[in-house]
């Protein structure tokens, strides 16, 4: 299936070489401080807004949101449902909470999802999982103040892919007004040939269910994709990839790839005021377009 991707641009490596394009610690030893960063500007953003933690919206221990709420009251506020990465095997919603604070301070309601991870599910059940999370979500986010038919998803890495799923299901496309999608995975083929497979236990006919890549896009979403300048050319290939299967196809999409940001790093620039990601990822949620 890798032979799809190589025709369509995908650099061509095998072996040790691909697994160089696609193991996100081995490209960036420092990622660790990166994912402290995570946790400390999360824990911040906790403590600044008020919010709900460890909500159940499915049955099993795993699946539990929080949500972030702005200060004062609200009412018919977008919603932004936010997706953690982690190669769909490692991390949770702890460590995604940090871009909760801008769109708090811009009026917007936050859903920060856990799923569970592989190899304990698979990849199926996984996505099935954060699609219980936004059926939970339309069903109770009024409750809160949020406007149901105004939702947003943000994801990044494996949680873009996540994303892209979510905005790709028919019973979200009426709700689903936006998808930012930072450094994602839209074709899954590679992976069957990279060590992540081990966990993953990707079967054929995931790939072709689970990559963006592979399915019509809908137009009733705008899209912002995103990938960072200092990242493999793989992962520069995915994102330039989606951002041209969805224009292909008449889809609202902006494509920013972020000077000088690496895997870990691009995600952090969601909270950077006034960065250009920042800017567009804000006005996507709150007007309806990119800037």
């Amino acid at each position: 299936m890798i032979a799809d991707a190589i025709a369509a641009g995908h650099p061509d490596v095998s072996g040790p070489a691909l697994e160089a394009q696609y193991f996100m610690r081995g490209a960036v030893p420092n990622w660790a401080d990166y994912m402290a960063d995570w946790d400390r500007t999360s824990t911040l953003a906790r403590a600044d807004y008020p919010h709900r933690r460890d909500i159940p919206y499915g049955d099993s221990p795993a699946e539990k949101l929080d949500i972030i709420l702005p200060a004062g009251a609200i009412g018919n506020a977008p919603v932004q449902i936010l997706i953690h990465g982690g190669y769909w095997r490692a991390l949770s919603k702890d460590g995604f909470i940090f871009p909760a604070a801008p769109l708090a301070a811009a009026g917007v309601i936050s859903v920060c999802v856990d799923y569970a991870l592989c190899p304990h599910v698979s990849m199926t059940e996984l996505a099935e999982q954060c699609r219980r999370a936004l059926r939970w979500t339309r069903a109770n986010i009024a409750g809160y103040g949020g406007d149901p038919d105004n939702l947003h998803c943000t994801g990044h890495s494996a949680g873009a892919q996540l994303s892209a799923m979510l905005a790709l299901t028919p019973e979200f496309q009426p709700c689903i007004r936006s998808v930012t999608a930072v450094s994602g995975i839209y074709d899954l083929a590679p992976l069957l040939d990279c060590s992540m497979q081990a966990d993953l236990r990707l079967t054929p006919a995931e790939v072709a269910a689970l990559s963006p890549l592979r399915q019509p896009t809908p137009t009733g979403a705008a899209w912002l994709i995103a990938v960072g300048g200092a990242e493999t050319a793989a992962f520069r290939w995915q994102s330039q990839a989606f951002h041209k299967h969805c224009v292909s196809q008449g889809v609202a999409a902006q494509f920013l790839e972020v000077p000088g940001e690496n895997h870990y790093s691009v995600i952090s620039v969601l909270g950077h005021a006034c960065a250009p990601l920042q800017t567009a990822w804000l006005d996507l949620t709150t007007k309806g377009t990119p800037a």
